[in-house]
């Protein structure tokens, strides 16, 4: 892992990573700046009028480029949310290097496993206190 890019969202106002095997936006990490409060408001908007989840109404969003939101973010590469629940080496060989955000839950055992040897040993500290 390295030090995490002041400059990450450059000039958009949010950035988002896919899943990287399809096209859903995978909403377990993103990035934004104050003035993406309005497009946090049309999501919530969207989420609640077709009663669907965060990720669905992005995609909504996003696909039909409501309010030119896509004027507005910057599509991130996976080395920003890399998940460890699906497709883990297709997700690991896919994302830039250094990884900047692992996605995992170190209750689940065999993921923490997995990702153990990657993190930095004061995150493992702060696990292993916490029963980790």
């Amino acid at each position: 892992m390295s030090a995490f890019p002041a400059d990450v969202l450059g000039d958009k106002d949010a950035a988002f990573t896919d899943y990287g095997f399809n096209e859903m936006w995978n909403t377990g990490s993103f990035f934004f700046s104050p003035r993406a409060k309005d497009l946090f408001e049309l999501i919530r908007r969207t989420m609640n009028d077709k009663r669907v989840n965060e990720e669905i109404a992005l995609y909504r969003l996003t696909s039909r480029n409501v309010d030119n939101i896509n004027d507005r973010y910057i599509k991130l590469n996976n080395t920003y949310n890399l998940g460890r629940m699906r497709h883990n080496e297709l997700m690991f060989a896919k994302a830039e290097k250094p990884v900047k955000v692992f996605h995992f839950h170190p209750r689940m055992k065999e993921l923490y496993k997995d990702v153990k040897p990657l993190l930095p040993a004061h995150l493992i500290e702060l696990f292993t206190r916490h029963g980790y």
